[in-house]
């Protein structure tokens, strides 16, 4: 791992306080989790050609002392100004930051894309101090918290002074401040979870301070990230997999002293490796890593497979629709005027439907968000039912939305006879039919068996009758088909025809989001009627949907961005793929992966179209009445197009998995 250290000799000479970088210098050098470390110190007269090369693949983290920014007209920061391009893109690109205490007063010190660095003026006492966003850098590897406080001053090159600025938290868009002072003013920032590379900007002169553990862990959170792995219980000695992601420093282990605290890892690890011994994973801890779409990795029959080189786990996936859930009040948290003014069907049932599903089944009750119990919504929205030059598929959209929010109100009778008058013959009545089951004229299953026999023709189609499967089965409208003796028939024959026109055109690539994403709710409900044949292609189209949302971050529409993450959560519910947790694995246990820092965006998990190869950790699934298959047919595993991933099947949350000592990850069509 290679560090870059930058500072100002200029400062160096001047200040009493510097000790030319020796301190943080050796923090990092003497780091136990960073491993080995190559570090750069270039000369001020280097730092340019340094920073004009700067590349994430090589250099881990870049780490400005303090002061090292504070004079404009010194050779540093003069050339620190020309460069902030290439740290803007070293950030994007999965590189980490840190920028340490610059006593410089309301005046810009680094310029990003996604932040702005400066310091204001700090007034009233600083500590004790107060956690304000919970997050790993103050719980990896040393806990801090409102007891914490700098050396005393026998210790300290400041003696008792904490800080002289506080950050300008207004400047920091893409970041989150976790330390405030005792009077509220921010002091230490890091860059959200959604934001892509690892930014910490301190108002602390923590290397003046001689401040360790504090130090410690912010020069870890911009060199490795937030941890992806925790691993439980302390006799491992015979578990590879735990060895290697201790190793690889993207894994933790929890603390007896104080107590490891979920909450306080955040965004919270993917993987946790559940091994023996006191320190053994928590059973409510368990269940709520579980709720949030973690994967938990249990080794066991030790004694069976040991002497053969390998180790047998048990594995449970947790569905992660509960950050789906988080992203989707995020995003209506900056909407809400948005959506009460719009007259757009697409987006009001798109944001209502998504919303619906949220709240009924993730949100907590305080958040009061869900659209068929919000007045103020329903009655804002009244006059948008119909309107001119309504068109067949805009009035199945905007039926949609409104016989969630005001099902009894006769406009919804005079909507649906117009679907019925407009549509005609045409579909084979596919649609008009789908209005009568919703309103109870017509059973599912005789709805459903229609789809089946009626040939699906254009993507258009295939689209809105997938659309309207999902609409009617949130609506609990195929209730009653779940039970008829030949649902399950029903639906592989309805997902034939659906596979049959996405394999003769290669219709899929002709789809936009909003269309895999009505497929996707389509195929859900689909794999809730017993077609456990669904999840196949469901985890062919999630991938592509997730790598969508992350690109198109800053740009999407909320009306998109809400059907994807509907969607996404809906998928994970009925088929949880844990590929966050498997590719967290993947990573810890490729032989290249020791000390590797983080490569990709939110929450850093592994990019999706990316193919690792794996050594003792990964493994063959075997399920009871089963043989465990090979490696190649059963591991789910990222593909080197994200179009192809695969997932495992048939999916299930539990399973046993047998790791062997050098298998390899594969993909197939």
């Amino acid at each position: 791992m290679r560090i870059l250290v930058i500072s100002d000799p200029l400062e160096s000479g001047r200040q009493i306080h510097s000790d030319g970088g020796s301190f943080l210098r050796a923090v990092i050098t003497e780091h136990s989790v960073l491993g080995p470390v190559t570090l750069s110190t270039p000369a001020e007269d280097e730092v340019a050609d340094e920073l004009r090369d700067l590349s994430s693949q090589e250099t881990a983290a870049v780490i400005f002392e303090t002061n090292s920014l504070r004079h404009p007209d010194s050779i540093v920061a003069r050339a620190v100004d020309d460069c902030t391009e290439q740290l803007s893109q070293y950030l994007q690109d999965g590189g980490g930051i840190l920028v340490l205490h610059q006593f410089v007063r309301d005046r810009p010190v680094l310029e990003l894309s996604t932040d702005t660095v400066t310091f204001t003026e700090h007034h009233g006492q600083v500590l004790p101090l107060a956690v304000d966003t919970p997050r790993s850098v103050l719980e990896v590897p040393h806990r801090v918290d409102e007891r914490s406080k700098p050396p005393a001053g026998s210790s300290s090159q400041l003696g008792e002074l904490v800080s002289w600025l506080a950050l300008d938290a207004e400047q920091l868009a893409g970041s989150e401040v976790v330390l405030r002072s005792a009077q509220g003013s921010p002091l230490l920032s890091v860059s959200s979870a959604e934001v892509s590379g690892r930014l910490a900007v301190s108002a602390l002169p923590l290397d003046w301070h001689r401040w360790r553990d504090l130090l410690a862990n912010a020069v870890r959170y911009v060199a490795l990230g937030d941890p992806q792995v925790i691993v439980w219980g302390g006799t491992d000695q015979y578990e590879p997999t735990i060895e290697r992601a201790l190793a690889s420093g993207t894994a933790v282990r929890a603390r007896q002293h104080p107590p490891t605290q979920l909450e306080r890892l955040s965004p919270a690890p993917v993987l946790h490796i559940d091994s023996d011994g006191a320190q053994q994973m928590p059973r409510g801890v368990r269940r709520t890593a579980l709720r949030r779409g973690a994967t938990v990795l249990s080794p066991t029959a030790r004694a069976q497979h040991t002497a053969g080189g390998t180790v047998g786990y048990a594995v449970t996936v947790g569905s992660a629709s509960y950050r789906y859930a988080q992203a989707a009040l995020s995003t209506l948290a900056t909407s809400d005027g948005e959506l009460t003014a719009a007259h757009d069907p697409y987006l009001l049932r798109n944001i209502t439907v998504a919303s619906e599903y949220f709240a009924r089944h993730h949100w907590p009750p305080q958040v009061r968000r869900r659209p068929s119990q919000d007045q103020k919504l329903i009655t804002a929205t009244a006059r948008s039912i119909q309107f001119e030059k309504m068109t067949t598929t805009s009035a199945l959209v905007s039926l949609q939305t409104h016989y969630l929010l005001r099902p009894t109100d006769p406009a919804i009778g005079n909507l649906v006879r117009k679907i019925q008058h407009y549509e005609g013959g045409s579909n084979g009545g596919l649609y008009a039919d789908a209005t009568e089951v919703l309103t109870g004229g017509l059973e599912a299953i005789t709805w459903l068996r229609r789809v089946s026999r009626q040939p699906i023709s254009s993507i258009a189609t295939l689209s809105r009758v997938a659309d309207w499967i999902a609409y009617l089965d949130a609506r609990e409208r195929l209730l009653p088909a779940a039970e008829a003796e030949d649902a399950r028939e029903i639906a592989a024959l309805v997902l034939a025809q659906f596979t049959a026109l996405l394999e003769e055109r290669s219709a899929i690539e002709h789809f936009s989001h909003e269309a895999r994403a009505n497929l996707v709710l389509g195929l859900c409900s689909l794999r809730g009627l017993g077609c456990q044949e669904a999840a196949d292609l469901i985890h062919q189209l999630v991938p592509e949907l997730e790598l969508w949302l992350g690109e198109q971050r800053e740009t999407l529409h909320v009306s998109a961005r809400m059907r994807v993450l509907h969607a996404l959560a809906r998928a994970e519910d009925v088929s949880p793929s844990g590929a966050h947790g498997i590719q967290a694995l993947e990573l810890v246990s490729s032989p290249s992966s020791a000390r590797s820092p983080p490569r990709a965006g939110p929450g850093n998990p592994s990019p999706l179209g990316t193919s690792v190869s794996s050594n003792r950790s990964t493994a063959s699934k075997s399920r009871p009445g089963t043989d465990a298959r090979p490696i190649a047919s059963g591991w789910p595993a990222p593909c080197s197009s994200p179009s192809r991933y695969r997932r495992c099947s048939p999916s299930s949350r539990r399973g046993s998995w047998v790791a062997a000592t050098t298998p390899t990850c594969s993909s197939r069509p």
